[in-house]
């Protein structure tokens, strides 16, 4: 994980966040470095503590200021316990849930964020014979209370802290951190979006130098007519576009290695031609497709041949610009397709 991520566990008093907290970490209630278990009747968390997890030491739990039935307002709720730094939210609950927990999770999704439903503490109503059927009901009932608020695509976990082997448990850290992960990855390919374009910017100023330069080359000399010319300009402009994108073959075989995928994985997920395959001869096939039917003939005007090569010679520079640009973020999405982290 390269950067802080912080999951916010939110629940009414009493309803297991802080041994959720606990067994998401691997620890008990009272081992060292564990989440406070509140008394009963008392509260210990008025201002969001974290928890960092001990394998992961840029994720942190933070265990939230509990919830209150009294005149509950969940926007009122976020502007004291703070939204922005929290990336993900677990509403946590050992009854079905109630209109505090909706009106949460309304405003989280109101918000962008994402956000679980967890029913926890399930082994204290499922004790009986029939165990099976009453986490049905279970499921059932918390699931009909959502729908009946509108929220519809959320799935609910049971679980129970003390059980973290059992139940809906293990699916629950499993997509957890599949989540933070699927996450970790848009943010970094929303960086690397945005990296990509301003590069592709700084590149533009040359490009439009490089092609004025063969325009006035072709102009002094007379070499508007032959197709072969601005080829041998190109060629090397563009094979160095390769590289800064990382797409030249030494560069894809290292990412290739760094992400455990096969290099030809990365390599067939490119429109773009490898860079191999850039040649001469490549280019001035290219260089002839940019050259309109009428400009065969005014090519062979001195001047005008030269701004015939000034603008196909740009044309062609620009068009590898977008493509390299576009290929690049495709095999970034490739090299972290799959990574889905399992739980420990």
């Amino acid at each position: 994980m390269n950067r802080r991520f912080d999951v916010a566990v939110i629940g009414k008093a009493g309803a297991g966040a802080s041994s959720f907290i606990n067994a998401i970490k691997d620890l008990k209630n009272d081992d060292t470095g564990a989440a406070q278990i509140a008394l009963v009747g008392n509260r210990t968390n008025r201002w969001p503590t974290s928890y960092r997890h001990p394998r992961d030491p840029k994720l942190y739990f933070c265990d939230m200021p509990e919830i209150s039935c009294s005149d509950f307002k969940a926007d009122k709720y976020f502007e004291q316990a703070g939204f922005a730094v929290y990336d993900l939210f677990i509403i946590i609950a050992s009854e079905p849930f109630m209109y505090i927990h909706t009106e949460l999770a309304k405003e989280i999704q109101k918000r962008g964020k994402s956000f679980y439903f967890v029913c926890s503490k399930v082994d204290d109503v499922s004790y009986e014979m029939d165990e099976e059927n009453n986490l049905l009901r279970i499921r059932k009932e918390c699931t009909e209370r959502l729908q009946i608020a509108g929220l519809t695509d959320h799935e609910v976990f049971l679980i129970s802290s003390s059980r973290p082997s059992c139940y809906d448990f293990p699916l629950l850290k499993e997509t957890l951190f599949n989540k933070i992960f699927s996450q970790e990855r848009e943010k970094l390919l929303d960086i690397s979006q945005t990296t990509l374009q301003k590069k592709k910017t700084i590149k533009l100023m040359p490009a439009i130098g490089n092609s004025i330069r063969a325009g006035g080359v072709a102009t002094l000399v007379w070499l508007g007519p032959f197709d072969n010319y601005d080829a041998a300009i190109v060629i090397d402009i563009i094979k160095g576009y390769y590289k800064d994108f990382g797409l030249d073959d030494s560069s894809l075989s290292t990412l290739a290695g760094q992400v455990g995928k096969d290099v030809k994985d990365l390599k067939a997920v490119m429109t773009c031609p490898q860079a191999s395959e850039i040649t001469t001869n490549y280019i001035s096939n290219l260089l002839i497709e940019f050259t309109p039917i009428e400009s065969k003939v005014l090519r062979w005007v001195p001047v005008i041949g030269g701004a015939f090569c000034m603008a196909r010679t740009g044309g062609v520079m620009v068009r590898f610009l977008n493509d390299l640009t576009e290929n690049t973020n495709s095999v970034l999405r490739k090299a972290l397709e799959g990574e889905e982290r399992k739980s420990k």
